[in-house]
């Protein structure tokens, strides 16, 4: 009888500890979840609460995190993080301002890297389905990508940052794309 009891508890337990990670599913592609954040892992790539993968925003690029990018005071120069700043306000400005925050976000397909490409959207008792991604190109805290997406929103989206001089775009901030910072120092 003891002999069945240990290979019975073992099971028994394995099956708990295995169960207890069950809300850390990959998530199916053309779906949609909700769910509380977790972590802004960067300025284009958010983790949701229950989900074990990190999800990449569609339709921007974001500066990376140790990307300078050249701020002009009159004769000064001088190096600003701005993938830093871009994950910063994605997640004080945004998601972090209210505790009641849900992230809604619509899967697509798997980015070149595997993480599910997604349109996320906040919602809370102030405003309702933000839209994310536009809105991190619309302020001027990231690119439209017009390497993978190349949609015609994001790019006048950015547009309108640019000649606005919102973000990276204004205050003489000089900073070249995500792409071409990746390609020349070898970043993934």
């Amino acid at each position: 009888m003891n002999k069945l009891r240990i290979p019975t508890i073992i099971l028994v337990c394995t099956l708990l500890a295995i169960s207890s990670n069950s809300n850390a599913t990959p998530t199916p592609y053309n779906t949609t979840i909700k769910g509380k954040l977790d972590k802004v892992v960067d300025g284009d790539t958010i983790r949701i609460e229950g989900h074990k993968e990190s999800f990449r925003m569609y339709g921007i690029d974001a500066a990376e995190k140790k990307q300078p990018c050249l701020k002009m005071k009159g004769e000064e120069q001088k190096d600003v993080m701005y993938g830093e700043v871009a994950t910063d306000f994605l997640k004080s400005e945004i998601l972090n301002d209210y505790l009641d925050t849900v992230i809604i976000c619509e899967f697509h397909n798997k980015e070149r890297y595997g993480r599910p490409l997604a349109t996320c959207f906040a919602k809370n008792d102030i405003y309702s389905d933000i839209n994310l991604n536009k809105l991190m190109v619309f302020r001027g805290r990231a690119f439209a990508d017009r390497k993978y997406a190349n949609d015609a929103e994001y790019i006048k989206l950015e547009d309108i940052a640019k000649k606005n001089q919102w973000g990276m775009w204004g205050n003489g901030i000089k900073c070249e794309s995500p792409a071409e910072f990746r390609k020349s120092s070898k970043v993934k």
